[in-house]
């Protein structure tokens, strides 16, 4: 059978539950290129939570059918789980205990016609609410996300599930910015073609030169994330620096726990990506790193 057609089918397939909800469904949120990915993997593997792996991801029609699936036919493997840390533009290892981005069933939800923020008054099916708790209240656990959608849409997130945490990386600008113009040639052979998440200043980004669109991208990303966050309690998000989680391990696992709520399950030792800013880009984005701080000053020109 189709895997599209399975999927048509599982949509109409509900579980009941208990109403009473008490877990915390935890997102990462980040400009794409961040570490996002990376710190992904690092909590399932470290942290003893809930994911959407690629096994359930297959089941986006439904992922209370794929994570029962799984929990029968691979529990053992799921508990012993440490990822192997290797992904691809955003995307993990195709093994099906590696945590998945949930592209699919994100999507259906919300409208990115235009861009890929979503207002707080935006009218969302509550059938989405119904299945985070669900996979919630059957696994009692905690469950993390990593859709970088998401991020543009805190407050509508916040607003669907009260309980929700936040979890914000932030890497050196220049080396996103630098990691983005690169993701365009590798992947579409040209610095001109758009790539990933889309702010809601879509529209005027893309008046700008390539150089200078990935630079306004990551801006007004971590701009809107930043805005948002600051509008809630302190105790619901926890923002974590990229290029400082090396030197402070002990710091952020400490915070990640509680923010978490979940105890450590594998004492792993963390595999830390070496950035460079020596490539052929290097020298042709400079200058319009630079402009990051005219951006923060509104003096962009």
């Amino acid at each position: 059978m189709d895997i599209q057609i399975l999927n048509k089918y599982f949509e109409n397939f509900s579980i009941e539950h208990d109403s009473k909800i008490t877990c915390s469904p935890i997102f990462i949120v980040g400009a794409p290129r961040s570490g996002t990915t990376f710190l992904y993997q690092l909590i399932v593997s470290m942290f003893n939570v809930e994911y959407p792996t690629n096994f359930i991801a297959k089941f986006w029609g439904n992922p209370v059918v794929g994570y029962i699936l799984q929990s029968e036919l691979l529990a053992n493997e799921k508990e012993e789980f440490v990822s192997s840390f290797k992904s691809h533009h955003g995307f993990t290892e195709n093994e099906l205990l590696e945590p998945h981005e949930f592209g699919y069933f994100w999507s259906r939800w919300f409208d990115h016609s235009k861009s890929h923020y979503t207002s707080c008054d935006a009218k969302v099916n509550k059938d989405l609410i119904h299945t985070i708790d669900t996979l919630q209240t059957i696994s009692n656990k905690n469950w993390v996300f990593k859709n970088l959608t998401l991020g543009l849409k805190i407050p509508l997130i916040k607003k669907l599930f009260p309980n929700a945490k936040f979890i914000y990386i932030q890497r050196d600008p220049y080396d996103t910015a630098l990691s983005l113009y690169k993701g365009r040639i590798e992947r579409f052979g040209s610095d001109e073609a758009w790539w990933s998440l889309e702010p809601k200043e879509i529209n005027e980004i893309k008046k700008l030169s390539p150089k200078e669109q990935v630079v306004a991208q990551v801006y007004y990303i971590n701009k809107q994330i930043e805005e948002d966050l600051h509008k809630l309690s302190s105790d619901d998000y926890l923002q974590i620096d990229y290029d400082l989680f090396e030197t402070n391990v002990k710091g952020y696992t400490a915070q990640l726990k509680q923010l978490l709520g979940a105890e450590i399950k594998n004492h792993i030792n963390i595999p830390f990506k070496k950035n460079t800013k020596e490539n052929q880009y290097s020298d042709l984005l400079k200058p319009f790193v630079k402009k990051y701080k005219l951006l923060k000053d509104n003096q962009w020109s």
